[in-house]
């Protein structure tokens, strides 16, 4: 669980420190991980020991008291909560505005698949499109059939186009080599996660070698469709980067996972459905077992061989590819 938080409430039910709270105080201690001491009292405000504190609890952690069956102290542990949140834990970075010029054009391809259920869009490009409101941006979404009569309907080409994954190798080839081209899922990758470690990532799967293992991991636990993405077509793209079937075992769900076994890599989603949080704490577990990780958009890409023209928006993700790649820069 501590993987999945941002700040913590160790709540006892007296004012009594035993070994079990002292060493989970170490653990949310060792983990960074902001936390206040909660004593969720029988009594009332006025019988409660204000001064009571357990022995070793580093000062700077709050000792509360509160009844949460009769609500007093409440208001302490919220302004404590506010007081204890690390900066920035509640806002979400930038998807795709800060890429563009002010009133910049963003051209969006959204295929009409198995993949969109009828009438909805998946979740990251209806983010996508939000965050391009946000910052006052003018969007056009088309599939990938419409591509050429946006281009030739715009004025002037658009500042970025961003395409689903699993139509990259038409846009790229429809996409004038001068405007910039990238995907739903890299943009995730980098607004969820850490963009120069997944890019870096990547170069494992140019060393892949048939029957090697490599973790297929979702952030939700999704029906499974005929054709999935993360079940059917990323072990495909795995075996054709590999020149032969790959084990592809398959984690799935908000739960976090401990990495284990002989792999040579992780393919992660675009964790669309979990915290930048959580996602990092994902990339620091492969790191710490020095498994390399990178996303579903970054595997395809490589597969279809546009990596490196999808990553051209974020020269230093570029340049952390070419460098673990070992190509020139």
């Amino acid at each position: 669980a501590m993987r999945r938080v941002d700040v913590a409430l160790l709540v006892l039910d007296a004012p009594c420190w035993e070994a079990v709270d002292a060493d989970t105080a170490a653990r949310l201690a060792a983990a960074g991980i902001p936390f206040a001491v909660v004593v969720n009292s029988r009594g009332t405000a006025d019988t409660c020991d204000a001064a009571w504190r357990p022995d070793g609890l580093a000062v700077t952690v709050p000792v509360l008291w509160a009844s949460a069956r009769e609500g007093w102290g409440l208001e302490g542990i919220r302004a404590a909560l506010a007081r204890l949140a690390p900066a920035g834990a509640l806002k979400q970075p930038p998807l795709v505005h800060d890429l563009l010029p002010e009133h910049g054009t963003l051209l969006l391809v959204v295929p009409l698949d198995s993949g969109a259920p009828q009438g909805r869009l998946i979740l990251p490009q209806v983010q996508t499109i939000r965050d391009s409101l946000d910052g006052r941006c003018l969007c056009l979404v088309v599939t990938e059939e419409q591509l050429p009569q946006a281009f030739a309907a715009l004025r002037e080409p658009p500042d970025l186009v961003v395409c689903d994954s699993q139509v990259v190798h038409v846009a790229a080839r429809l996409t004038p080599p001068s405007v910039p081209l990238t995907t739903f899922s890299i943009l995730m990758a980098r607004a969820k996660g850490d963009l120069v470690d997944l890019a870096r990532g990547a170069a494992a799967l140019t060393r892949l070698r048939p029957g090697q293992t490599v973790l297929v991991q979702e952030a939700c636990s999704h029906h499974a469709q005929k054709d999935d993405i993360g079940r059917v077509k990323i072990p495909r793209l795995l075996a054709r980067l590999a020149g032969g079937p790959v084990e592809t075992p398959m984690l799935a769900g908000k739960e976090f996972t401990e990495y284990a076994g002989d792999a040579a890599a992780v393919v992660h989603c675009g964790a669309c459905a979990i915290t930048r949080g959580q996602m990092l704490a994902r990339l620091d577990e492969a790191r710490a077992h020095g498994l390399p990780m990178t996303n579903y958009g970054m595997c395809i890409s490589l597969a279809q061989g546009v990596l490196e023209r999808v990553l051209s928006p974020f020269p230093e993700a570029l340049a952390a590819w070419r460098a673990e790649a070992q190509l020139p820069g």
